[in-house]
């Protein structure tokens, strides 16, 4: 584990980038709604956590994180099909397919409207559509 740079806003220390292999992670120290986390993230030139394998999400787990904190899963709507009802699916912040999950036992993984997931203590996921929460970034560095 290598450590990236300390990031700082109106030079006050808000946490410290952590990295492995070519990314670099930020976990919050406030809490803010997922819209707000996403954008504080796209602020430091990064992007809230999309998580693709157990590797890297073994990894996040071990960065102790302060409590809920939001990732950039999120639900989105699909072009309706022949029976004009919406339909939602899961996309990750950067469009990509949910391939890799880890949901908490008993909670319904079918997306709705507007829903946003985040990882708790034990990283595990569930899903909100409000509310305010920490958040992780990531920012990859090669």
């Amino acid at each position: 584990m290598n450590m990236c740079l300390l990031e700082t806003h109106n030079n006050v220390s808000l946490g410290e980038w952590v990295g492995i292999q070519h990314y670099c992670y930020y976990k919050s120290v406030e809490m803010k709604t997922w819209t707000e986390s996403r954008r504080d993230c796209e602020s430091r030139g990064a992007r809230l956590l999309v998580l693709q394998n157990k590797e890297e999400h073994d990894f996040v787990k071990s960065l102790r994180i302060s409590g809920a904190s939001w990732i950039g899963l999120q639900s989105v709507k699909i072009e309706p099909q022949k029976d004009w009802l919406d339909k939602w699916e899961w996309r990750w912040v950067d469009d990509s397919g949910l391939t890799y999950h880890s949901w908490q036992k008993d909670v319904s993984t079918i997306p709705t409207e507007e829903t946003k997931a985040y990882m708790d203590l034990d990283g595990y996921w569930n899903h909100d559509n409000n509310g305010s929460k920490h958040w992780i970034c990531e920012k990859r560095i090669c």
